[in-house]
């Protein structure tokens, strides 16, 4: 299976889940925690397929959130965007959680490569 047929899934799997969730602000805080999880894991996985193909991990991630998620300006449940950095040893993805800052506990963290 090539990047582009697993995006393609993927997208499949975000369309049948965003259909079955409801994004509406009356997401309680486990749902909107179960949510990020799942977008994460979902990015998390296409990252591996590009570095599998590549031998990298990509600059930033647009390009695969906007494939996976059909959404150009891809955010949390809480609509901040995710933090994407590459490291030495792989990438972390993360989002600041319910509270909007970073840095503390409530903070939703999915580390690549390590």
């Amino acid at each position: 299976m090539n990047l582009t047929e697993l995006i393609l899934s993927l997208s499949l799997v975000a369309a049948v889940t965003a259909t079955q969730l409801d994004y509406s602000e009356e997401l309680d805080a486990e749902s909107s925690e179960a949510l990020c999880r799942y977008q994460m894991r979902v990015v998390g996985h296409a990252l591996e397929v590009e570095h599998i193909q590549s031998g990298r991990y990509p600059d930033d991630i647009a390009g695969l959130t906007a494939s996976a998620f059909d959404d150009a300006d891809f955010a949390d449940p809480w609509g901040n965007a995710y933090d994407y950095e590459v490291t030495d040893f792989g990438c972390v993805l993360s989002s600041a959680g319910a509270d909007g800052e970073a840095g503390n506990d409530d903070d939703i963290v999915l580390r690549a490569g390590i």
